[in-house]
């Protein structure tokens, strides 16, 4: 497997994290954020702890990918982040860190990624060009930040943070600064998305007790709740053109991808089974999507026609694939 050492920089171990204030930030993290999905399949999974084999494509979800996907896997026994492109036998490892590395986002000219890292002892928001090269730390504080999504002029994100004790919808420049707060809630706001056309936010937030998905204007006001289920929506993310919506909720029997249109009218499941489907992804065109799924003991990525329904592996090994995320460039 080609490795791109892009960050050589030596990474500072982690400790104490059950104990004193680093503790304390992660049982915040842990309660607040929108991290369910992945705990409910890392905890379904398991682990013994050991290095596992490289994750590798399958012979038909690499004739379903177009372009380039992005995701973590802890094939190496600490979550780093991979890049499949269109045409590879396996995947290229874009960080190399012990401490882990997850939530890859693109920036649409597909050019850079934004994920999140603990490589410096707290959950911050990095960003790194789309080969892994110029790895730099964009957020600095003492509580979480993390779930970066890209303006589409490609000179805001906006983030998830817990630096003021509740989780809320914080925007930034691209090299840091000029951090502004979009929500304040006495409840929990993440997971936010912008909008193709940058005029609107989708998020989920637990305000009305379950988490449901909302959509607000690009500078916070209005904030519209879309879903209203008994179950819990989350994970929202734009189609490429903005007319829907796909998420993940458990309004039946599991965690399922569901779609809906941008004003929240038609929403309907594209999974339908037993599995822990979550991390919806859309491809370029919009015509499908990748997501996680855990058919077998490990979570996979499929890839999902959103018209059909019909579903293929897109990567299946022995570790955890999560987070994927399509580059919105063919």
């Amino acid at each position: 497997m080609t490795v791109r050492d892009s960050d050589t920089s030596a990474q500072r171990k982690v400790e104490g994290a059950a104990s004193g204030g680093a503790g304390r930030r992660y049982r915040t993290a842990a309660v607040a954020l929108t991290v369910l999905a992945a705990l409910v399949l890392v905890a379904a999974c398991g682990g013994d702890g050991e290095k596992t084999p490289a994750p590798s494509p399958t012979a038909g979800g690499l004739s379903a990918l177009r372009g380039a996907v992005a995701f973590s896997s802890d094939a190496d026994g600490d979550s780093d982040i991979y890049l499949l492109e269109e045409g590879d036998s396996e995947p290229t490892k874009l960080t190399i860190n012990e401490p882990d590395d997850f939530a890859p986002a693109w920036s649409r000219d597909g050019t850079r990624i934004a994920f999140v890292s603990f490589r410096d002892g707290n959950y911050e928001v990095y960003v790194m060009n789309s080969d892994g090269s110029d790895q730099k730390r964009l957020t600095k504080h003492d509580f979480v930040d993390t779930f970066p999504s890209w303006s589409p002029s490609g000179d805001k994100i906006v983030f998830a943070s817990a630096r003021t004790g509740n989780v809320e919808i914080y925007i930034m420049n691209t090299d840091g600064s000029g951090i502004e707060k979009l929500t304040d809630n006495p409840s929990g706001d993440s997971d936010p998305d912008w909008s193709p056309d940058g005029s609107k936010i989708v998020f989920e937030s637990d305000r009305d007790k379950n988490r449901e998905i909302y959509v607000m204007n690009a500078d916070g006001s209005d904030p519209q709740r879309l879903t209203n289920h008994e179950g819990d929506d989350f994970a929202p993310t734009w189609s490429p053109d903005g007319t829907q919506i796909a998420y993940v909720s458990k309004r039946e029997k599991s965690f399922e991808i569901y779609a809906m249109n941008a004003d929240g009218s038609n929403q309907h499941p594209l999974t339908d089974d037993l599995f822990v489907d979550t991390f919806p992804s859309w491809s370029p065109d919009g015509s499908s999507l990748v997501f996680v799924t855990r058919v077998r003991p490990n979570a996979d990525i499929f890839v999902i026609d959103a018209a059909t329904r019909g579903q293929l592996p897109l990567l299946q090994a022995a570790a955890d694939e999560l987070y994927p995320a399509w580059s919105p460039v063919p």
